[in-house]
C-alpha cells in the first residue's frame, strides 16, 4: 500500500509493510513486512490461541537396534525420548495437552 503526503511543496511517498485494508477487517503483511508479538502477547485465531515459545533443544535419535529382548534401561530411554517428543509438540499446540 502506497502512501503519500504533501510536505513544502514536494510529493512525498513511501510503501508501507503491515497495514490495515479500508473495510478494517483484514490486516495486511507485505513483503518485508512482520507482526512483532511482545512478551505476554498471543495470537487468537479462532479460538486457538498461539504464543511463542522458545526454540526446543533437539531430541537425540533413539539408538536401538532391532533385538529380542531389551534392558530395562533401553526401554526408558525410549520412553523418556518419546515424552520429550510429546512435550515439545505440546508446547508449540500441535498436539493437545493431556493423556
Amino acid at each position: 500500500m502506497a502512501a503519500s503526503s504533501f510536505h513544502g511543496g514536494v510529493s512525498m511517498s513511501y510503501n508501507v509493510k503491515v497495514y490495515r485494508k479500508q473495510s478494517g477487517d483484514e490486516l495486511v503483511v507485505a513483503d518485508g513486512g512482520k507482526i512483532t508479538v511482545e512478551s505476554g502477547g498471543s495470537i487468537d485465531y479462532d479460538g486457538d490461541i498461539f504464543v511463542p515459545v522458545d526454540t526446543q533443544a533437539p531430541i537425540a535419535d533413539v539408538d536401538l537396534i532391532a533385538e529380542e529382548t531389551y534392558a530395562a534401561d533401553q526401554l526408558q530411554g525410549v520412553a523418556d525420548t518419546v515424552d520429550s517428543i510429546l512435550a515439545a509438540l505440546r508446547a508449540v499446540n500441535i498436539i493437545d495437552s493431556g493423556a
